[in-house]
C-alpha cells in the first residue's frame, strides 16, 4: 500500500470536463503528480491579451470563449502536459460528423491516439493513474504504468445500457433506429478497461447498478457523486406574475432526455404551466411540438441560461439514462424544486428536493407537476430545500468525498 504522503496522482483527460475538476481538486490537495490533456491555452498567452485581440477579428470571434475555457488558474503550466494538435484533430472531426455512428469513430480514434500519447510521453508514472471511460485502455496496459494503481472514472451508464434504453424507446415510438456499427466495437473497449482497472468511480447508484448487469464487481465500484458551486447569492423567487407554473427542460440528445416524456406529461397541464427547453434537443420536426405553453431556445450563451435558472420555478429531467445529470446540481444551487427520473443519477430524495417520477412515463410527469400547481407550500419547501442539498453537492464538497476515497485506495 503507498504511503498515503507519497501518493501521486497522474489524471488523463480529454476535454475540460467539469471545468477540469478532478485534476483542480487532487492538486489543490498535493496529490497531482501530472495532467495530461488534448487542447491547453497556456497562463502565458491568456496574460498577454491575446484573447482580447483575437476578439476584435470576426474569423476568430466565436473561438475566444473555446480557447478560455481550455485553461484553469488552478492548474500550474510545469504539471501539464498537452497535445493541442490532437485536440485540433478531434475538435474538427466531431464538428464533421453527421452521424452517431461518425461521432463513436471520433471517441474510438481520439481515444486511440490520446491513450497511445499519454503512454509515450517520457514523464515519470505517478503512483496512481486516473482515466476515463474509453480514453483509459492503453494508458492501463503501458509498461510506464504497470505498478501504478488504476482508477477509471465511468461518467455516462455503459454504452450497451443506453443502447438497450435507446432501442426500446425507438421501437416504441415506431422511429428508426439510427444505425452505429461501431456500437459494438466501443461496447468492447469499455468492457476491457473495467477488467483493466483496479477501481472504478462514477457519480450514481444507477451507473453502478448498470456496471452489475455487466458483471463489474461491485467490490470494483466506488458511487463519488459530483457537485456543482453557485458563485452568486440566489433567493427563492416568487411565482411569476402570469401565475402559471414556470418549467425547466435543459440538455442535448431530446428522446434519451426524456423530452418527449416532459411534453406529453405536460400537455393536459398547459393552462397552468410554461416550459422553457434549452439545449439541443435533437427532434425532427416531426416529433417537435408546437404547443403554446413550449419556449425553444436551443443554443443557450452561458448568462442567458443563468436567468433561465433564475425564471423558473421546477427543473424537469425524466432522462432515459444518464451518468449523474450534473445539470441538476446546478438546478439544485439556484433553489428550483427538481422532477426526474432515478435514471437521471440524481442526488435528490423523493418528496424532499422535489418528485422522483418513472422512467418513460409521462402521466407521472402530469401527477408530480399538477401537485406543485396544488400546493404551494410543498413546491416552496422543495425549493428552499434544493438550496440546503446544494451547499452539501459544491465541487469543493465532491473534492472531499473524492480525495477522502483516494486516499484509502492501494
Amino acid at each position: 500500500m503507498p504511503d498515503l504522503d507519497n501518493i501521486k496522482v497522474d489524471v488523463a483527460q480529454i476535454g475540460a470536463r467539469m471545468h477540469y475538476a478532478v485534476p483542480v481538486l487532487f492538486h489543490q490537495n498535493n496529490l497531482l503528480n501530472h495532467f495530461y490533456t488534448d487542447f491547453w491555452f497556456p497562463h502565458l498567452f491568456l496574460g498577454k491579451g491575446l484573447t482580447s485581440l483575437l476578439s476584435l477579428i470576426p474569423k476568430f470571434k466565436s473561438q475566444v470563449s473555446v480557447l478560455k475555457s481550455r485553461n484553469h488558474e488552478g492548474l500550474p503550466s510545469e504539471k501539464v502536459i498537452s497535445n493541442s494538435v490532437l485536440g485540433y484533430w478531434y475538435r474538427n472531426t466531431l464538428k464533421s460528423a453527421t452521424s452517431r455512428e461518425d461521432e463513436t469513430l471520433a471517441y474510438l480514434e481520439m481515444g486511440n491516439r490520446f491513450t497511445q500519447w499519454v503512454s509515450q510521453t517520457n514523464k515519470v508514472a505517478g503512483t496512481h493513474i486516473y482515466g476515463f471511460n474509453t480514453a483509459s485502455e492503453k494508458i492501463f496496459q503501458s509498461h510506464k504504468y504497470r505498478h501504478s494503481v488504476k482508477i477509471l472514472e465511468q461518467t455516462l451508464v455503459p454504452r450497451i445500457s443506453e443502447r438497450t434504453i435507446l432501442q426500446e424507446e425507438f421501437k416504441k415510438r415506431k422511429l428508426s433506429i439510427p444505425t452505429d456499427r461501431l456500437s459494438k466495437e466501443y461496447e468492447a473497449l469499455e468492457k476491457r478497461e473495467w477488467e483493466l482497472a483496479d477501481y472504478i468511480v462514477c457519480g450514481s447508484e444507477f451507473v453502478k447498478s448498470e456496471l452489475q448487469k455487466n458483471d463489474v464487481s461491485p467490490q470494483k465500484i466506488h458511487v463519488i457523486p459530483y457537485g456543482f458551486t453557485q458563485k452568486q447569492e440566489v433567493q427563492i423567487q416568487p411565482k411569476s406574475p402570469t401565475g402559471k407554473l414556470r418549467i425547466l427542460f435543459a440538455g442535448s440528445g431530446g428522446i434519451r432526455k426524456g423530452l418527449l416524456y416532459a411534453i406529453e406529461g405536460l400537455r393536459p397541464l398547459s393552462e397552468f404551466v410554461e416550459l422553457h427547453v434549452a439545449g439541443i434537443h435533437g427532434l425532427s420536426d416531426s416529433l417537435k411540438a408546437n404547443d403554446d405553453f413550449i419556449v425553444w431556445h436551443d443554443l443557450v450563451p452561458r448568462p442567458k441560461m443563468q436567468d433561465l435558472f433564475q425564471d423558473s420555478d421546477v427543473f424537469l429531467l425524466p432522462s432515459l439514462c444518464e451518468g449523474s445529470a450534473t445539470v441538476i446540481y446546478e438546478a439544485l444551487s439556484y433553489g428550483l424544486a427538481i422532477v426526474c427520473t432515478e435514471n437521471s443519477g440524481s442526488v435528490i430524495t423523493h418528496k424532499k428536493e422535489g418528485l422522483l417520477v418513472k422512467t418513460a412515463n409521462s402521466k407521472d410527469i402530469t401527477f408530480a407537476i399538477q401537485r406543485f400547481l396544488d400546493d404551494g407550500d410543498f413546491l416552496l419547501n422543495a425549493k428552499t430545500q434544493a438550496l440546503k442539498t446544494a451547499s452539501e453537492f459544491t465541487v469543493e464538497k465532491y473534492g472531499e468525498r473524492l480525495i477522502k476515497w483516494a486516499k484509502r485506495t492501494n
